[in-house]
């Protein structure tokens, strides 16, 4: 489901040509399954949980778990699974954190428009046996590994995630924070912003490397080479809550030079 599923031999994983050739064979289909995968090689998301994804105009309520996408400004807020935020007791102390503090990245502007048409506020409940047949018709075709809804999200680690240069924040976009990396996360903090930035440079970065192959066909070069983003601002922190910002380290290493340089100076003879 997340990164700790992914190793360097993991046959599962995709290779560029399968995903360029499906997402070109999915072009000739219903838009929303070339939506759908999409976002699962783009965000790596688990397609459990991508498909219990809730739209609406509004910002995400409270109390929601999981993914929820405003259609408004095109923030997708993740709430991240195994996060650094989601302490317990023997951590803190206190009673246990009711939950994270959710990630936000934005999402490209035509995504949005194609959810923002369809009636239901759940528009990929249920795909999943929809992009399996998909998916088998295919393999008929074009031999290697299948892209199943599994098999194209664990690729996520292998053609996305490289390029957003921080496996932490990968795995924050992704929504699942791995075993190997929740040491790591409890004292990590950074902003929706810079999380956005490196999404949306990864992003860029794939839709490149697939438009620039032979096998990809006009339509689907069209579509990722128009791919543009709101102009929202995120705002907000994201990450560790014990976690202490660098300028106050910085003021704390200052004070303690100080100090010792002065009992330093009182030792000296005169």
């Amino acid at each position: 489901r997340g990164a700790e599923h992914i190793s360097q031999s993991d046959m599962s994983r995709l290779p560029l040509v399968t995903i360029r050739r499906f997402l070109s064979f999915l072009t000739g289909a219903n838009g929303l399954e070339l939506v759908f995968t999409w976002l699962l090689i783009s965000t790596g998301c688990a397609p459990g949980r991508l498909e219990k994804l809730r739209c609406s105009a509004t910002p995400r309520p409270k109390r929601h778990d999981g993914l929820h996408l405003d259609l408004q400004t095109g923030v997708l807020t993740i709430e991240t699974e195994n996060g650094a935020t989601d302490f317990l007791a023997t951590d803190t102390g206190k009673e246990a954190s009711p939950g994270n503090a959710p990630a936000r990245i934005l999402l490209p502007t035509s995504i949005i428009r194609h959810l923002a048409g369809r009636a239901s506020d759940t528009p990929f409940k249920d795909i999943g046996p929809s992009i399996d047949r998909l998916s088998r018709t295919f393999a008929r075709a074009n031999a290697g590994i299948r892209p199943t809804p599994e098999n194209l999200a664990r690729s996520y680690w292998l053609h996305t995630a490289p390029d957003i240069g921080n496996d932490l924040l990968a795995a924050y976009v992704a929504g699942h924070i791995p075993a190997r990396l929740r040491a790591q996360a409890k004292y990590y903090r950074f902003t929706n912003s810079e999380l956005n930035a490196v999404f949306q440079r990864a992003h860029a970065a794939l839709a490149r490397r697939i438009v620039s192959g032979k096998s990809c066909t006009e339509p689907l070069r069209r579509l990722l080479s128009g791919l543009t983003f709101p102009e929202t601002t995120l705002t907000g922190e994201i990450g560790s809550q014990v976690a202490v910002p660098f300028e106050v380290l910085r003021e704390t290493a200052t004070a303690i030079l100080r100090t010792a340089d002065h009992f330093t100076q009182q030792l000296l003879p005169p």
